[in-house]
């Protein structure tokens, strides 16, 4: 596990990440994913608070990340950013192409800088292996 102590708006908390099991996802969500995962786990002393990683949904890989709200504080934090850099190698590793769908404003730009592409969809873009 990758960990450091971060401190955000007067809250010290205990954050890192780690290899996400089904036993993490289902803590996370409340209950298992229904599809294949393969993905991290954000912690905030020691509990799941946000997940990045692939999803094979029928014939195709999904890229995701999802965050409790009490986490958005410390994802500019370094230790957080190396885990978001890991699971680019997810993506960079799955032997397909990886799809992601824009959930703010700001993903496309996000996802465009690590090195996703438009398609001809909206608001989709593709990692091409």
């Amino acid at each position: 596990m990758h960990s450091a102590r971060c401190c955000r708006r007067g809250r010290v908390a205990q954050i890192g990440w780690r290899p996400a099991t089904a036993d993490d996802l289902e803590r996370y969500y409340g209950s298992r994913p229904q599809t294949t995962v393969k993905a991290l786990v954000g912690l905030m002393d020691g509990e799941p608070a946000g997940v990045i990683g692939i999803a094979r949904e029928q014939w195709t890989a999904r890229f995701f990340s999802d965050f409790k709200p009490e986490f958005e504080p410390y994802l500019s934090s370094i230790v957080i950013m190396r885990g978001i850099k890991a699971g680019l190698e997810l993506v960079k590793n799955y032997p397909a192409d990886v799809y992601a769908v824009v959930g703010h404003e700001k993903g496309g730009d996000i996802l465009q800088r690590l090195g996703f592409v438009p398609t001809d969809k909206e608001n989709t873009f593709v990692w091409v292996n």
